[in-house]
């Protein structure tokens, strides 16, 4: 009910005067409204998103709106993988059998990167609002986020885990922009609010550290050094910044490191569950069938779980490998199950192996969504906004922080979905096409 009048919001202001904050409502649907409201009373916002894709999509041609100042090369990329997708739905179709309404089901949140031709046309200033917004609200939800882990209460409604090895306290329902927020207050504290204060950064980095991920932790220290090392676009004074920022940083992580070292050593395993998967183990287990579920190879497991689906791929006919393992309906996995077999991945709440979809790496779900061809050209639309705002990380402080951001998100993608979730794609858009569009210097 709650993405129901999200949604009516939405397209009313479309089509008033309001319609940054319909903008604004369109991305928190995209982001599931940044976890910050719990899904039992919301739904699926994304579902929302859809829906108003389509709207603005059709409400921008029949306009016939002009977008503002565009990459070429990734509107060409935009428009090569939509024609995949179409394709893709055709094969789902006439290849795996499905019925129209299995396959609008489970390929409706892929075609939501068509979103990318009205977003085109939206003014620097109602997206710079937008950012703020998200920025405000990003800050909130990394307070509450640390303060669910200092005390184990569930103050945003969803209930946390205990960590095996350390005791501690995990929620799911990190905030979602906390990295790219946390890359932009690091070099550029006052770009969006001159009255942010410098240790904004800090808060958004200790609500990071508290997810206690290793491979996430690992990714952001990794990207945060590169970004730091870099200091095209950075002047003299912002360099001086950056040494104040780091003491603060060195002082949060402090209370943090036995819990951090905890983590990556992982009892002692972590450097074993590395050395493993590079020496062959990741094969042999993904031949053999072997599951890692509930063992140490945590690592291991997530190229495994790749592995065995790319063998499949590999060895089906070349249709298959091109466009994937079909769009079978998420929530409807009966289907799935009589058609494949694997091995190797997390039991589903009916005690079966899931099948097609994995939270624990990117480039499974990429695999089985899109096959070889589809994946090759999902993934050189990430890589044409990565190389747009790094050439520009000089000029623009959105580029510098949305370069490393989409840094973090490949190395992330090892460990998380985020890469694999084409909705992820709206922010790393919205902030290209401001950085395209809007003329600025680092300062």
């Amino acid at each position: 009910m709650g993405t129901i009048a999200f949604l009516t919001i939405a397209l009313i202001l479309l089509f008033g005067r309001y319609s940054k904050v319909s903008l604004l409502i369109f991305v928190l649907m995209a982001y599931n409204y940044m976890r910050l409201l719990p899904a039992s009373i919301m739904g699926n916002g994304i579902d929302g998103a859809f829906v108003y894709m389509v709207v603005a999509s059709a409400l921008h041609f029949l306009k016939r709106r002009k977008g503002l100042s565009e990459d070429p090369v990734l509107k060409r990329r935009v428009i090569v993988f939509t024609i995949f997708l179409v394709s893709s739905v055709l094969f789902s179709l006439y290849h795996y059998q499905l019925t129209p309404a299995q396959v609008f089901m489970g390929s409706r949140l892929h075609f939501i990167i068509f979103a990318y031709f009205f977003l085109r046309s939206i003014p620097a200033e109602e997206t710079l609002w937008v950012l703020k917004i998200l920025f405000y609200l990003t800050f909130a939800h990394a307070v509450i986020y640390i303060l669910q882990f200092a005390t184990g209460l569930p103050l945003l409604g969803v209930r946390a885990s205990q960590d095996a090895l350390t005791g501690a306290y995990r929620f799911l329902n990190f905030p979602p922009l906390n990295i790219f927020f946390a890359f932009l207050t690091l070099f550029f504290p006052k770009y969006l609010d001159p009255k942010t204060p410098r240790w904004s950064f800090i808060v958004f980095f200790a609500s990071h550290l508290c997810t206690l991920g290793r491979a996430t932790t690992i990714a952001a220290l990794g990207t945060m050094v590169i970004g730091v090392l870099d200091p095209k676009g950075l002047p003299r004074t912002q360099r001086r910044g950056l040494i104040l920022a780091f003491a603060g940083l060195v002082i949060v992580t402090l209370p943090f490191y036995g819990l951090i070292a905890t983590r990556l050593d992982n009892g002692g395993n972590t450097m074993d569950d590395i050395s493993g998967a590079m020496s062959g183990d990741v094969i042999e287990m993904a031949l053999s069938g072997k599951s890692a579920v509930g063992g140490d190879k945590t690592f291991t497991y997530r190229l495994a779980w790749v592995v065995e689906r790319a063998d499949y791929l590999l060895n089906s006919s070349t249709p298959e490998a091109a466009f994937g393992l079909g769009f079978y309906a998420p929530k409807d996995n009966t289907l799935a199950y009589e058609t494949y077999h694997f091995k190797i991945g997390l039991p589903a709440e009916d005690g079966h192996v899931a099948q097609l979809a994995t939270p624990d790496i990117s480039y499974g779900n990429i695999l089985t969504q899109f096959g070889f061809l589809g994946g090759i050209l999902y993934l050189l639309i990430w890589s044409r906004l990565f190389r747009i705002n790094y050439t520009r990380r000089g000029k623009s402080p959105l580029a510098r922080a949305m370069a490393l951001f989409l840094l973090y998100c490949f190395l992330e993608s090892f460990a998380g979905t985020n890469l694999s979730v084409v909705a992820h794609l709206i922010l790393p858009i919205i902030v290209t096409q401001l950085v395209l569009n809007h003329n600025e210097k680092c300062t």
